[in-house]
């Protein structure tokens, strides 16, 4: 049999590899070989699959060597380990492949995902795909937002250590035979900042993987009940328990990647809300959206105290009522309504996108402390949480600058638990849920009055493109200090015939959005009419030459509070790009080549053999190699703008619009004579200063308006 046996290992390993490792494993002692055992259980199973596996490993520990050296388990562990690694990896072709392990729920995926894209944008990973194993809660969420960084899904169902062994073993099984679970990962990343209890069911699901490197995450403020699990991770990153979770995860990836990330709060990116649902469009008042339920019926506050919130937000605040919940949550809001004597509407189960839209056109949103409500949050709505305190510095520690985000705690409990952070953290960590019931209705009332009170502003641009230079002209980018102030929402042009019903300050711009097309002049007519404070920052003339629109509604310029147009020598005030303070515009470059050519992405007809790039090139790249360039042939409004800003020479090939009939920095237009064209070309030193001078002078007069708006 031992014979046999070796060649069995001989066909795993190859050679006389088999042999060595079988008789080195057989070195060990009778009590030093139960880790490895359970260990090589594992591995066997790898290799062979299932029962065969054991079968072939209990055969393996039948086996007896009278030899008295002993080798350390350590180094047999990791031998054998790595030479089945290995073979793995010969017959794996997607070896490169991250494993993110997240069971957690809405809320902490929110709070976690907007670092998923500096993963694929590290020097280590960049080429790497990325596996998510999350759980059914926010599956939707995932794949709705984050379809297009994480390559692969796999969900188990929610806290799964809540299952039996026997259960959780079943469930591994179907992990791996039917949601395409590999075994082996290149890299493990588990953040997982939880319990004892969570966290072992995390280890068992992913017990079986084979991988080259495992990192976790962990809080010091925690003490594990037994650190040896830790042992078989070779990155632990301990966090402060004193930090916000978004901070978390922040410092956690900034660990493990070797970067520096510049985020500050979390965010779902404005281009993943399209503006579609039909209930919107009929809206003709401003509404509230309350969300009473909550996963544990501990952290709910009692339906009695909702009724009345919701007749002071109908009867005092004028506001419409809309109540959000899961489809199983139905008949208990139907119910809250009836209590409350208030007609409004609910919304059971609504689908992710459409979620999205209700939450982010919401004039503010209520809840308890649930994953809805970090959605809300990272929509950047108003946001009032009610919360007994519980976590709070994981999930109710938001930042102070954010004024139109709130959490209210029962009276004194917030003091109570900054006073006793480091004495007591254990009562800390544990503040019951059910006081939640202390939360009084004077002072939701009060935090209401609060938030309402805050302005709101509405920036509207293209941001659902491809199109680098229309995704770098909103004035909200470059003046975020001042606007962070308010209640900011940013919006697409194809948004814009939702928004009637909108109380706010409406800031349109930058792009060419006049004669672009007849529906968005008719929806800045319709805007500019609500009687609401309308802007339009940078916004210019596009009127295609190909014809295909001839009946647009004219622009009535006169409706608008304040107009700024990029063309030059028209009636209203001159006012260009704002993108003239991208930071990159200044950065010092190295000529490289005379002549570089950058095209539009969809006009892209050219005849050149220059070096080419296209506008839906990153912007990074994209100001490199203009600043790599000494002249630029590009029909792009915005290449042709940041050349003429970088100092460059411009020749403007075969126009398609009249975007370019009114730029003040007259480009050379191609004449079919290159050398021709370049000798006539000029740049123009001053237009930096002229253009950052005009918008800091434009954003003075909108100040003015914003602190003016009733």
């Amino acid at each position: 049999m031992k014979k046999r046996f070796y060649r069995i290992m001989s066909h795993i390993f190859g050679g006389h590899t088999g042999r060595k490792y079988s008789e080195k494993y057989h070195k060990l002692k009778d009590k030093e070989t139960g880790p490895i055992k359970r260990r090589y259980y594992r591995m066997m199973s790898h290799v062979f699959g299932g029962r065969t596996g054991r079968k072939y490993s209990e055969k393996y520990h039948t086996l007896r060597n009278r030899t008295k050296k002993v080798e350390t388990i350590t180094q047999v562990r990791t031998e054998v380990r790595t030479e089945i690694k290995n073979q793995i990896i010969r017959y794996d072709s997607s070896a490169k492949e991250i494993l993110l392990v997240d069971t957690d729920s809405i809320g902490d995926y929110i709070l976690f995902r907007n670092f998923l894209r500096f993963i694929k944008q590290s020097k280590k990973y960049h080429d790497y795909k990325i596996t998510l194993l999350g759980t059914t809660t926010y599956k939707n969420f995932a794949e709705y937002l984050d379809s297009d960084i994480i390559d692969n899904f796999i969900f188990v169902p929610d806290r799964p250590q809540n299952l039996s062994d026997s259960a959780l073993e079943e469930l591994i099984k179907k992990l791996h035979n039917e949601q395409g679970l590999k075994y082996f990962y290149d890299t493990i990343i588990f953040n997982s900042f939880n319990s004892m209890p969570k966290r072992g069911a995390h280890e068992k699901i992913i017990k079986n993987i084979i991988h080259n490197h495992r990192s976790i995450f962990v809080a010091y403020r925690v003490p594990c009940r037994n650190t040896n699990d830790l042992l078989g991770y070779d990155s632990v990153v301990i966090g402060d328990g004193d930090l916000f979770e978004f901070d978390l995860n922040k410092y956690f990836f900034e660990q493990i990647l070797d970067i520096d990330i510049n985020l500050t709060t979390p965010f779902i990116e404005k281009n993943k809300v399209a503006i579609d649902m039909p209930w919107i469009k009929q809206q003709k008042k401003e509404y509230v959206v309350i969300n009473p339920c909550g996963y544990d019926a501990y952290r709910m506050w009692h339906k009695n105290n909702w009724a009345e919130i919701i007749r002071y937000i109908k009867n005092e605040k004028k506001l419409n009522i809309v109540l959000c919940c899961s489809s199983s949550e139905r008949e208990y809001c139907e119910d809250l309504l009836k209590k409350s004597g208030v007609q409004g509407t609910v919304f059971a189960g609504l689908p992710v996108n459409q979620l999205l839209q209700v939450l982010k056109l919401a004039k503010l949103y209520i809840g308890q402390d649930s994953g809805i409500f970090h959605v809300a949050a990272a929509l950047n709505t108003r946001s009032l949480c009610l919360s007994a305190g519980n976590a709070y510095f994981r999930f109710m520690n938001y930042p102070k600058n954010r004024p139109h985000i709130k959490i209210l705690f029962p009276s004194g409990v917030e003091q109570w638990i900054l006073d006793n952070m480091h004495e007591k953290p254990g009562d800390v960590r544990n503040v019951n849920c059910f006081y939640i019931n202390e939360i009084r209705i004077p002072d939701v009332k009060k935090e209401i009055d609060s938030l309402l009170e805050i302005k709101t502003v509405i920036f509207i641009h293209r941001n659902r493109t491809e199109n680098t230079g229309d995704l770098t002209i909103c004035p909200y980018d470059y003046y975020k200090d001042y606007f962070d102030n308010y209640a900011v929402q940013v919006y697409d042009n194809e948004d814009m015939d939702y928004l009637k019903f909108k109380q706010a300050v409406f800031i349109i711009g930058g792009g060419g959005f006049i004669d672009q097309n007849n529906n968005w002049n008719t929806w800045m007519n319709n805007l500019a009419k609500t009687g609401n404070p309308v802007i339009g920052w940078g916004i210019g003339h596009n009127k295609h030459k190909d014809g295909k629109e001839t009946k647009i509604a004219k622009l009535n310029e006169k409706d608008f509070t304040l107009l700024g147009i990029r063309d030059f020598n028209t009636k209203s005030i001159y006012l260009p790009c704002v993108s003239c303070f991208l930071p990159l515009l200044q950065n010092t470059y190295e000529s490289k080549r005379e002549i570089g050519c950058i095209f539009h992405y969809e006009n892209s007809d050219n005849s050149f053999t220059e070096p080419t790039i296209y506008n839906d090139a990153p912007l990074t790249e994209i100001i490199k190699f203009i600043g790599e360039s000494d002249i630029i042939i590009t029909n792009t409004y915005h290449v042709m703008y940041w050349s003429t800003l970088m100092n460059k020479k411009v020749i403007l090939y075969k126009p398609f619009s009249n975007r370019f009939d009114n730029f003040k920095y007259k480009p050379v237009v191609y004449s079919g004579n290159l050398s021709k064209d370049i000798k006539k070309a000029k740049s123009y030193p001053n237009a930096f200063e002229e253009c950052t001078k005009a918008n800091e002078d434009f954003f003075k007069k909108v100040k003015k308006i914003i602190e003016n708006a009733n």
